[in-house]
């Protein structure tokens, strides 16, 4: 199934409001289910349609004084302008982020972009080919790594023996108790036998992004590595131009 198919026509990225702080500092942009959470719990005040303003002075002024940040951004694809089917897209993949320390991971804005269907799953293709190399200069499995559970592996061939026709009965009366024994069940039910079927027999234990993150010295250079990948296979005609490859967040 393609990705266009997966994603609504009408779907919105960005929202359009203006969140200022108690002393009338523009802080970021949202959408309107984060506001209406704000003002459902008395934290922000209406001023108008598409403007709202905290009750309660933050900790910290969100994007004040970052540009990119404050940039009213458009429900476009940034690579061709097509205003349907938009999709969120992490510059920086998410299987790599979300193992990145928290004062990285928690400013990731800047990586996130609108993207049509069509364009993401064009551009996919070859961040797939980024993560393959990378798998090879690092050493790490593309698919991560997984952990063989031999004893589920066992219990599914006494399984199988006890559901064979030339299986003496009292081998069957066997494999049934020790299978119940096993588990701790006092009945072998149907759906028990499913579920022990359908079992997997190989564990996900470590995957390809945090084998990745663990082996990294330099989390700028990655990200700008995987910016510069952006570039170069997209046509990014309406990126914005407040958008840069150097960019870091300001504290």
């Amino acid at each position: 199934m393609g990705l266009k198919k997966t994603v609504s026509k009408d779907r919105k990225i960005y929202g359009q409001f203006k969140v200022y702080s108690p002393d009338r500092v523009l802080m970021f942009h949202c959408g309107k289910k984060k506001v209406d959470w704000y003002l459902k719990r008395d934290l922000a005040e209406k001023v108008s349609d598409n403007v709202i303003r905290l009750t309660f002075q933050p900790k910290g002024y969100g994007n004040h004084n970052d540009e990119f940040g404050l940039t009213n951004m458009e429900n476009r694809c940034v690579n061709c302008g097509e205003q349907e089917h938009l999709t969120r897209h992490h510059i920086v993949p998410y299987c790599y982020r979300r193992h990145f320390p928290l004062e990285i991971k928690s400013h990731d804005f800047h990586d996130i972009v609108a993207m049509c269907a069509s364009c993401h799953e064009s551009y996919e293709r070859s961040a797939f080919q980024l993560k393959t190399e990378l798998a090879e200069t690092y050493k790490i499995p593309v698919n991560g790594t997984r952990e063989f559970d031999r004893d589920t592996f066992n219990m599914q061939k006494k399984l199988f023996a006890l559901q064979l026709n030339n299986v003496p009965m009292n081998r069957k009366h066997q494999l049934k108790n020790e299978i119940k024994q096993h588990f701790g069940w006092k009945r072998l039910t149907e759906k028990r036998i499913k579920w022990l079927e359908n079992r997997v027999v190989r564990k996900q234990i470590k995957t390809h992004g945090e084998l990745l993150v663990e082996k990294l010295k330099d989390f700028d250079e990655f990200i700008i590595l995987w910016r510069k990948h952006f570039l170069r296979n997209n046509k990014l005609e309406f990126l914005p131009e407040t958008w840069s490859v150097d960019y870091k967040k300001i504290k």
